[in-house]
């Protein structure tokens, strides 16, 4: 049997890929949480209650803007980590596509080492059928006809 040549790409390629799902993983986390920020941002902005004096009116419409920043910022960060996350799945699948193409690869090798195997039993069975046909066929004679 012989060794599959691309056995050494094989193996990168397969580590590239576990690592790509990694990134890939790590940065849907972070989507997640970015996008829990800015929501729950957006749901203490909407929780600031009506002023009853001109104090708590300021107070509120500096906590207002303040709120609409942070929301701002945690919006751009959650737009950033959905970039990213994309990004990181193009790579997984890139990764995963080019593993695919070494393993189908890996795969006919494989299929063709099993038939290559078969040939050659089918050969040596065929080479032992052969000597008994020219012993006379008849079993327990040797090549000179005697009894063995």
């Amino acid at each position: 049997m012989s060794v599959f040549g691309l056995g050494g790409l094989l193996r990168v390629r397969t580590f590239r890929e576990e690592t790509a799902a990694a990134e890939l993983g790590q940065a849907e986390r972070r989507r997640r949480e970015r996008r829990a920020a800015a929501d729950d941002t957006l749901q203490r902005l909407a929780a600031t209650g009506e002023p009853v004096d001109q104090v708590l009116f300021h107070a509120t419409i500096a906590s207002r803007l303040a709120l609409s920043s942070l929301l701002a910022e945690r919006s751009a960060e959650a737009a950033e980590a959905d970039r990213v996350a994309d990004e990181r799945r193009d790579a997984w699948s890139a990764a995963r596509r080019d593993l695919r193409a070494v393993e189908r690869l890996a795969e006919h090798h494989e299929e063709r080492e099993r038939l290559a195997e078969g040939r050659a039993e089918q050969h040596v069975l065929d080479e032992a059928a052969a000597r008994g046909r020219t012993d006379g066929g008849v079993p327990g004679r040797d090549d000179e006809g005697t009894q063995a």
